[in-house]
């Protein structure tokens, strides 16, 4: 803070605003400080209570370094790490971008006046969140109506022939022989992953948020996204290793239901 000039009047304060701190926050010692403020906050709110920190991937990584090293006082059985859903999410909108670059899915979107054209290329990057979901959800509902009426379309056909038609899973299955066709529907097999994992998220099923995570690890693994692809089978194992430390998992269960909407949570079921 700078005091007022002689010739300003006795009221005006000028503020300069500088870092607090000299390292960056991707340092180990910074890291290890922000784990030591939310340890004294959490114990002095509520004692006892095993802290909860979420953090995105290159902190993550940072954080489990620090976990893993044995002199620490931060182990995992007394330190719960959470990668953050927002960066998970934005993991998902990038690999279906790199699913779908160069398929005509930007100028679909464009013709069908689902966005503009500035805004369709930021959406394989996932780069707006809450628009490319929403991209994602129109696509999802098209191609689910698309294939509802190519296997109606079937069933006449096979009517008019006097053929018994296929269960529509079966035609599905069958279908997938086809490369376009197997292509669409990796398209929406991965948005209804999308989907599912925001749906674990606002409402706060966790057995739900594990079991998207852990697909999601495989499709990180395969389009080469690789920091994710090594960090997030780490956060699934921790999640499902959360069974054997009640202490954590009740940390876990107020933090995770203080990000849900819904406050009957069927997360409680889990306990």
């Amino acid at each position: 803070m700078c005091f007022p000039s002689a010739t300003a009047r006795p009221t005006t304060l000028y503020h300069i605003n500088a870092p607090n701190f000299r390292n960056k926050a991707s340092t180990f010692p910074m890291i290890y400080h922000a784990m030591s403020i939310v340890t004294n906050a959490t114990e002095t709110l509520n004692p006892g209570q095993v802290p909860v920190i979420t953090l995105d991937q290159p902190l993550y990584a940072i954080v489990k370094a620090i976990q893993w090293d044995q002199t620490t006082d931060y182990s995992e059985d007394n330190y719960c790490v959470f990668l953050g859903p927002l960066h998970s999410e934005m993991l998902l909108l990038k690999l279906l971008g790199d699913w779908l670059r160069d398929s005509g899915w930007i100028a679909a979107l464009i013709d069908a006046e689902v966005t503009t054209p500035g805004r369709a290329e930021a959406m394989l990057k996932g780069s707006h969140v809450t628009r490319t979901r929403y991209a994602h959800q129109v696509t999802v509902l098209s191609l689910s109506i698309l294939r509802r009426e190519a296997y109606m379309k079937y069933t006449c056909d096979c009517q008019k022939n006097e053929e018994e038609p296929l269960s529509f899973i079966a035609w599905c299955k069958k279908g997938e022989a086809l490369p376009q066709f197997k292509y669409w529907q990796t398209v929406y097999d991965m948005e209804m992953l999308l989907l599912r994992f925001v749906l674990s998220v606002h409402v706060g099923d966790f057995n739900l948020y594990i079991k998207t995570l852990d697909e999601v690890a495989d499709w990180a693994f395969i389009l080469d996204h690789y920091n994710y692809a090594r960090w997030l089978p780490v956060h699934v194992r921790d999640m499902i290793n959360l069974q054997d430390t009640p202490s954590s998992l009740q940390a876990v269960c107020r933090w995770f239901l203080y990000c849900s909407q819904n406050t009957k949570s069927i997360f409680l079921n889990w306990i």
